[in-house]
């Protein structure tokens, strides 16, 4: 988190103002509501879908081809040969006039046999007689494109410039750990939100239900506010809905306070210096200037932001954690 030493001078006027916001200055940074007991998620054994990362032989292969196809040449000879992709117009009359017709000579592709045989030689812009189906045609080429037969050597494999890799099974050693690297990623933020889901089941959390109710009606109200849908001129609508987020953010504080218990657990607390430093921190998010004091607390509402920023906590620490533990389990 940014610090007051680590701000630009017009960072640092916009921090010490909002210190003295009455909007951060007030606000109930500790709740009582709270992690009574704490579950320690990194005792459990990791399921056996959760615990292991495979890399098959076919998923490097892949990679490997996308090289290739990276160093393709594609060159537009005047005739054509076998294994061109050839783009032709129909000049004939009948359901295929003026439309483009692509011929693939080589592949055989059912109703094209006949004209891939006979476009076989055949130049840009000279018309020739063939059949689509059952249908005879008069066809022109338009253009031909041919791939070069590129091979992944061990020049090709240099060109890439990645240091230590000269060769191409020390390419395919580089492929193997960047497809390992994306699946332990992937996998980790699977294991945060499993990790999460055992705390938040197995911890002891006492909620107050004072706080409770007020975290969600501030809740609720600020997306009534987000959603224009419904507006506060149809009362009876508008109430209806407003009560249906309520109760639907009633069974969320649960989760919030786990998120608060995780983060204090990792050393991390919010007060009214932390919370003034993540404001100044996300202006550029904000994409207003630091100068711009109604602008910055404008978008500022205490009770989405840390929700927000424990979130944002809360998921660095499990999917660290979750990390750890792959390392040990991989």
């Amino acid at each position: 988190m940014l610090t007051p030493d680590q701000m630009s001078s017009e960072a640092l006027v916009l921090y010490q103002r909002l210190l003295h916001t009455d909007i951060i200055a007030n606000h109930k940074y500790d709740l009582n509501s709270r992690v009574t007991k704490f579950y320690d998620y990194m005792a459990d054994e990791l399921p056996e879908e959760l615990s292991t990362i495979t890399v098959i032989e076919d998923e490097i292969d892949s990679m490997v081809e996308k090289l290739r196809l990276k160093h393709l040449i594609v060159e537009h000879p005047e005739a054509v040969a076998e294994g061109d992709s050839v783009k032709c117009k129909c000049l004939s009359d009948g359901k295929y006039h003026d439309r483009p017709i692509l011929l693939y000579p080589g592949l055989e592709l059912p109703g094209a046999e006949r004209a891939e045989k006979d476009v076989l030689g055949v130049c840009v812009g000279v018309p020739f007689d063939t059949e689509i189906g059952e249908e005879k045609v008069k066809l022109v080429i338009e253009e031909i494109s041919r791939q070069s037969n590129t091979v992944v050597n061990d020049a090709l494999v240099q060109t890439e410039g990645l240091k230590g890799v000269a060769t191409v099974e020390a390419y395919r050693d580089w492929c193997r750990k960047e497809i390992e690297e994306k699946k332990k990623e992937a996998l980790s933020e699977k294991i945060a939100a499993w990790f999460f889901q055992n705390f938040l089941e197995k911890a002891e959390i006492y909620e107050d239900e004072q706080e409770k109710q007020q975290w969600a009606i501030d809740r609720a109200k600020l997306w009534m506010e987000m959603d224009r849908s419904v507006t506060a001129e149809d009362s009876e609508k508008y109430n209806a809905e407003l009560n249906e987020r309520i109760q639907d953010n009633l069974e969320q504080f649960r989760g919030y306070i786990a998120q608060i218990g995780i983060a204090n657990a990792g050393g991390i607390h919010y007060g009214p210096e932390e919370t003034a430093a993540r404001i100044v921190e996300s202006v550029t998010l904000f994409d207003i200037d630091y100068s711009d004091y109604e602008g910055v607390m404008a978008k500022v509402n205490m009770t989405y932001f840390m929700e927000v920023v424990y979130l944002e906590c809360t998921k660095e620490i499990l999917k660290a954690n979750a990390m750890s533990k792959l390392k040990e389990v991989v």
